[in-house]
């Protein structure tokens, strides 16, 4: 496990720095096009090969395994993603279009890791009260009234197909729903054992809708290009999840092998 946070760790460290030095013009585009496809692929996928394991660890009939194997299976369909984007991009060579067989993997992505966040949730919320209640009523409410003059309603008014104007929504949703857990996460969790392990991932949570509200904004504006600084977020989005599921796995591992103490009699 050690060894594929280091990976890890070099790998992002790697990919965003070269991300940052590439020139925008075309002369660099295929650099770009490679460090895109090389970085959101093998990041999501060696996170989600250290959550699987970490799932594994905790078992998944427990919540903290099943919402660990979510979040890693929901890495791993935007991996696939990015493969079939970096496909159109170096193979076919034309505009990808939207939607694409990449967004398969990209919306999966969404239900996965809002599957995840919801049972992390699950975790952290052990009695429902009234203090609770107004939590899970009110973040979401908060969220969506900000959000929704800046995306939502600019998607949907976009004089586009049925089809694109549901996806559109339906990403901006799946963002809604992203920031909404990890504040809940985050909240529920102060003061407890497991808020520092645990805000981690929130806060990967947090830095993908970033990404993603980002990447809606530059792309619908024309300044988006493939290895900008937009998905230097989403490679520190990714990296953060990744690293969170290892940091809560070794937080859950050094607990379970602390000696319990007894009374002597």
């Amino acid at each position: 496990m050690d060894k594929k946070i280091i990976v890890l760790i070099l790998l992002t460290a790697i990919i965003i720095i070269g991300m940052l030095l590439t020139p925008s013009d075309e002369n660099y585009a295929l650099l770009r096009y490679v460090l895109n496809g090389v970085g959101l692929t093998l990041i999501p996928f060696i996170g989600a090969w250290i959550g699987i394991e970490a799932s594994k660890f905790f078992g998944l009939k427990s919540l903290f395994g099943k919402a660990i194997l979510f979040i890693s299976l929901g890495m791993i369909t935007y991996g696939i993603g990015t493969i079939i984007f970096f496909y159109y991009n170096v193979f076919l060579q034309t505009e990808i279009p939207y939607p694409s067989l990449a967004d398969v993997g990209f919306s999966l992505t969404i239900i996965f890791i809002n599957i995840g966040a919801f049972l992390f949730l699950k975790t952290v919320i052990k009695k429902f009260d009234f203090l609770n209640f107004i939590k899970l009523l009110i973040v979401p409410i908060l969220v969506f009234i900000f959000v929704f003059p800046f995306f939502v309603y600019e998607k949907i008014m976009e004089e586009v197909p049925l089809f694109t104007k549901i996806l559109n929504v339906y990403y901006v949703i799946g963002d809604i729903l992203f920031l909404s857990f990890a504040i809940l996460i985050i909240l529920s969790s102060y003061g407890s054992l497991l808020f520092r392990s645990i805000s981690i991932i929130a806060i990967g949570f947090i830095i993908q809708t970033i990404a993603d509200f980002s990447f809606t904004y530059t792309a619908s504006i024309g300044t988006y290009y493939t290895s900008c600084w937009v998905d230097v977020v989403y490679c520190l989005a990714f990296f953060t999840l990744g690293y969170g599921m290892y940091y809560f796995y070794k937080k859950g591992k050094e607990t379970m092998s602390q000696p319990v103490s007894r009374k002597v009699k």
